[in-house]
């Protein structure tokens, strides 16, 4: 959350650290799934998350279809520092275990060079792209984002204190397209992708005031959503690794900002399986 006539911040973080899954990905289906995470959480300084976080993606010739639910309840404050006379050796960060977020949306693209480009090839490794190719893509997407808290969500005793910014509960809803590019190079078994795709919304923003009033606010809204990947596909083996950034922002009284930001980073090694179906003899 940022307040650009007072230059405050609140910067609001999960708990998480990385995580080993496992996944299959068959012709236009993905799969994954996190199993155990790569080490311990750091409970004492941050506070623990709870999590539920489902994510679908669907991969045919020229769309691509992206469904998401999430929700994180546990927060810890990145910029505790900022906080007058707080002690991060003491106290360590700021916590807000009342903080809880839930998030639905999809989105569907649709891309126009889709003989010549493959976004299989780049997300789900079931095709390979044998020719550098690009793609201008048009898309649409939808998204609600829920926020509660117990309390007003910027703490009151920031340094820099945020105005007329008095927030506990809010939803932001935004839907509208977008236009992008796409573009995979590739040299042997090797390839790259970068694709970018900014999107013109329609936001409806509801909150409530710390004294129990309930405003609405319409306008529009721009976000821009990046994603890529790198690595070696081979005849039985790829590997490599992709990322996701996308969110969702709100901005309103011409100075204050919400912003929702979800992504991801995989790193992944795969193996591929030919699957033929056997012919029956004739007799």
């Amino acid at each position: 959350m940022d307040d650009d006539l007072s230059e405050a911040e609140a910067n609001y973080g999960t708990s998480q650290v990385p995580r080993i899954g496992i996944g299959a990905s068959y012709k236009w289906m993905s799969f994954l799934t996190s199993i155990t995470p790569l080490h311990k959480i750091d409970k004492d300084r941050k506070g623990a998350t709870q999590q539920m976080d489902i994510q679908w993606n669907l991969y045919l010739k020229a769309l691509s279809i992206d469904l998401r639910y999430q929700q994180y309840q546990g927060y810890y404050l990145e910029n505790s520092n900022d906080i007058t006379n707080w002690d991060m050796a003491k106290n360590s960060y700021y916590k807000r275990e009342d903080l809880m977020t839930t998030s639905v949306g999809a989105n569907i693209r649709y891309n126009f060079n889709y003989k010549k480009f493959s976004q299989k090839a780049v997300f789900s490794q079931t095709e390979k792209q044998l020719k550098s190719s690009g793609t201008f893509s048009v898309g649409v997407r939808w998204n609600i984002l829920k926020i509660q808290a117990d309390s007003a969500l910027v703490p009151s005793n920031l340094e820099k204190s945020f105005i007329n910014f008095d927030i506990d509960n809010s939803t932001i809803y935004d839907q509208g397209v977008g236009f992008g590019y796409s573009y995979s190079f590739v040299h042997k078994n090797w390839f790259a992708n970068l694709s970018a795709m900014p999107f013109f919304l329609y936001q409806i923003f509801t909150y409530n005031s710390l004294n129990n009033t309930t405003h609405s606010l319409t306008s529009p809204q721009f976000v821009f959503q990046l994603r890529g990947a790198i690595g070696y596909n081979g005849h039985h083996d790829y590997c490599g690794i992709t990322f996701v950034n996308d969110q969702m922002r709100s901005r309103w009284k011409d100075a204050h900002d919400i912003g929702y930001n979800f992504a991801n980073i995989k790193l992944f090694y795969a193996r591929r399986f030919n699957l033929e179906k056997q012919k029956k003899s004739k007799r």
